[in-house]
C-alpha cells in the first residue's frame, strides 16, 4: 500500500503544482473556462450589483472604493442572428445600452485588436440608471469563429483620468480562445449552497472513512456468471461504442461544436497520469497470471478509475448545468450508464475485494469535494479548484487500485 501511494505521489503532485502554478491569481474566468480578464489584486469578482446592471454577463469584476467596474459578455453569434456581423452586434449592445443608461451619447467606434480578437471599440457616456452617476463606458466588442464578446469597462465621469489606464490594462488582458468550445458548463455553487454541499459532503466522506476502519478483513464482492458476464461485457462494448460515435458525429460531422480542437480539459494530464500508473502497478502485482488475465484487470483498473470519480461528481454538477430536461437527459443517461457498465466490469474479477484502505480513499475523495464544494465547487480554472479537482481525481484512482489488492491466497480460501 505505501508503495502504491508513493507512486500515485510522486507521479501526480508534480502535475498538480504544475497546473496551480499555471494559475494566475489574479486572472478571472467565466463559468464555462472559455474567457478571462486579469484584475489586480483586492478586487471584488462576484459584484452580484454589476449582475443586475448586465444579467448577461459570464465575468464581473470591481474596485468600489475608486468605483471602477468591469464586465463582459459572451452571446453566440446564432442568437444575434445567423447572417450577423460585428456591426450586428455593436447595433444590438448600442440598442440595449437604453436600459442601463440615460441621456446616452455614444462615440464613434474605432477597430481594435485585443489579444488575437477583431472587433470595434468605443466610448460612451450617460447617467447610470442603477446609481443615478454620470458614468463613461469603454465598449470593446470583439468576435472568434462562433461567438461575439463585449467587453465593458466603466467608472464614474469624473474619475476617468485617474482610472482609464487601469481599465485599459484589464480590458487588453481579455483572451478569449479562436473558436469558442463547451468546456466546463455547470454554475458555481452560491452561499448558503456551499455550505450544505459541502456538509453533506464531509459528512458522507467521514462516514465512508469510518466504514473502513471498522473492516478488519477485505469484504467479498459477488461475481457473475458466465452468461451474465458477457451480458456485461456487450452491453459496455455498446454504450461505449455509441457514445463515441456521437462524440465523432458531431465533433467532425454536422456542426462545428469540435472544430478538431482536442477539448480535454485542464485536469486531463493528471487523470491520464493516474490511468497509466493505475495500469502498470496492477498488471505488474500479478505479472504471474496469464497475459489476458492479467491486461484485463490492469484494463478494468485504469477504466473504473475515473468512473468513480465521475458519477458523484456528475451528481453535483447536474443542478448547475443551465440547459433544458432534454439536452439533460440526452447527455447524462448515455454517460452514466457507461459509468456505471465501466465500474460493474470490476465484479468480472475474482481479484476485487473492498478493503479498508479503498474505503479510506473513497472516503478522502468525498471530503476533498467537500472543500471543493465549500468553495462554489466551480471548473478548474482557478487554484483552489484545480487543486480540488486534481487530488480528487487521484484518490478516485487510489480507492480503485486498492480493490485490486486481493491476493491470490485469500482468492484460493474464497474458491474452497
Amino acid at each position: 500500500m505505501k508503495k502504491l501511494l508513493i507512486l500515485l505521489l510522486l507521479i501526480t503532485i508534480p502535475l498538480v503544482i504544475a497546473g496551480c502554478s499555471s494559475v494566475n491569481p489574479g486572472k478571472v474566468y467565466s463559468n464555462d473556462g472559455n474567457t478571462s480578464i486579469i484584475v489586480p489584486s483586492g478586487w471584488n469578482t462576484n459584484d452580484r450589483e454589476i449582475n443586475k446592471i448586465f444579467p448577461a454577463a459570464v465575468i464581473v469584476a470591481s474596485n468600489n472604493a475608486s468605483q471602477e467596474y468591469v464586465a463582459v459578455i459572451g452571446l453566440p453569434k446564432s442568437y444575434v442572428g445567423n447572417n450577423s456581423t460585428l456591426n450586428s452586434f455593436f447595433a444590438l449592445i448600442k440598442a440595449s445600452s437604453a436600459a442601463t443608461v440615460t441621456g446616452g451619447v455614444w462615440g464613434t467606434p474605432s477597430a481594435v485588436n485585443i489579444n488575437g480578437l477583431a472587433g470595434l471599440t468605443a466610448r460612451f457616456t450617460g447617467v447610470l440608471r442603477q446609481s443615478k452617476v454620470n458614468t463613461t463606458f469603454f465598449v470593446n466588442e470583439l468576435e472568434n469563429n462562433n461567438y461575439y464578446y463585449a467587453v465593458l469597462a466603466f467608472t464614474d465621469t469624473a474619475m476617468v483620468t485617474s482610472n482609464e489606464a487601469t481599465l485599459q490594462n484589464i480590458i487588453n488582458s481579455f483572451r478569449a480562445p479562436a473558436t469558442t468550445v463547451t468546456r466546463g458548463t455547470w454554475k458555481p455553487y452560491s452561499y448558503p449552497q456551499t455550505v450544505i454541499l459541502a456538509a453533506i459532503l464531509l459528512i458522507l466522506g467521514l462516514g465512508l472513512a469510518l466504514i473502513g476502519s471498522r473492516l478488519k478483513h477485505s469484504v467479498d464482492v459477488p461475481h457473475p456468471g458466465k452468461k451474465l458476464k458477457i451480458g456485461m461485457i456487450t452491453g459496455w462494448a455498446v454504450v461505449i461504442l455509441f457514445i463515441l460515435g456521437v462524440v465523432i458525429f458531431y465533433r467532425f460531422g454536422r456542426t462545428h461544436i469540435g472544430t478538431g480542437q482536442a477539448n480535454i480539459g485542464p485536469i486531463f494530464p493528471v487523470t491520464l497520469a493516474c490511468a497509466v500508473v493505475a495500469f502498470v502497478y496492477t498488471a505488474y502485482i500479478y505479472r504471474h497470471d496469464e497475459f489476458w488475465t492479467t491486461f484485463g484487470r490492469a484494463f478494468i483498473c485504469a477504466a473504473a478509475g475515473p468512473m468513480i470519480f465521475e458519477f458523484p461528481f456528475d451528481m453535483i454538477v447536474m443542478p448547475q448545468i443551465k440547459a433544458t430536461a432534454t439536452f439533460l437527459t440526452a447527455y447524462f443517461i448515455p454517460l452514466d450508464a457507461a459509468v456505471l457498465l465501466t465500474l460493474s466490469l470490476l465484479l468480472l474479477s475474482r481479484r476485487v475485494s473492498i478493503s479498508r484502505y479503498s474505503m479510506y480513499a473513497l472516503g478522502a475523495m468525498f471530503v476533498v469535494f467537500a472543500v471543493w464544494a465549500w468553495f462554489g465547487y466551480s471548473y478548474p480554472s482557478n487554484t483552489i479548484s484545480y487543486a480540488c479537482n486534481a487530488i480528487s481525481k487521484v484518490l478516485g484512482f487510489a480507492a480503485i487500485v486498492f480493490l485490486f489488492r486481493r491476493g491470490p491466497e485469500l482468492e484460493a480460501k474464497a474458491q474452497e
